[in-house]
């Protein structure tokens, strides 16, 4: 569904485990480290979860530049030049998210997330998994609300969050 409310999901919410289907590098290692991507996805073939970021460039308020996610920002943006310090301050007239469903551009939901047993945040706020580790307990994520959209967040990887594939490159 696409009626996201504060108490009803309208999203598929996966752990950061079950999105990147181990969270194993293509050794079969487990990625555990800062910036790691993983090898594989539950994404159907052809298509791969983003990354946050592999370049490892920090900048204030926990934001990075690099990654999927940065480049999606920037895109969806329309070029807005307040993008910087890997987030954007919601003052274009075009956002970023919407919750319209299919068909709506960019098309990423306010989904909110599944913590703990609870669904939180519909309607409210977005987050999404990447292909990118941020510790042993942690992945990146994407996160946005009314009033910012942050490319390199980080939730437990327990939590539950949605994804979002995008065509893998050959």
């Amino acid at each position: 569904t696409t009626d996201c409310t504060s108490s009803k999901p309208c999203n598929s919410y996966y752990s950061w485990l079950a999105a990147t289907a181990g969270g194993k590098d293509a050794s079969g290692s487990a990625v555990t480290g800062n910036g790691y991507n993983t090898a594989y996805s539950i994404c159907p073939k052809g298509w791969r979860l983003p990354t946050a970021t592999t370049e490892g460039v920090s900048r204030d308020n926990g934001g990075y530049t690099g990654g999927d996610f940065y480049r999606m920002i920037l895109g969806y943006m329309n070029g807005a030049t307040s993008l910087n310090r890997g987030y954007y301050d919601n003052t274009d007239p075009n956002p970023f998210y919407t919750n319209a469903g299919p068909g709506t551009t960019p098309n990423f939901l306010l989904a909110g997330r599944y913590i703990s047993g609870s669904f939180l945040n519909g309607a409210s706020s977005g987050f999404y998994w990447p292909a990118t580790s941020y510790s042993s307990t942690n992945g990146y994520t994407l996160y946005f609300y009314s009033g910012s959209v942050y490319s390199a967040g980080s939730g437990n990887r327990r939590g539950g969050f949605s994804v979002r594939c995008v065509l893998a490159e050959e």
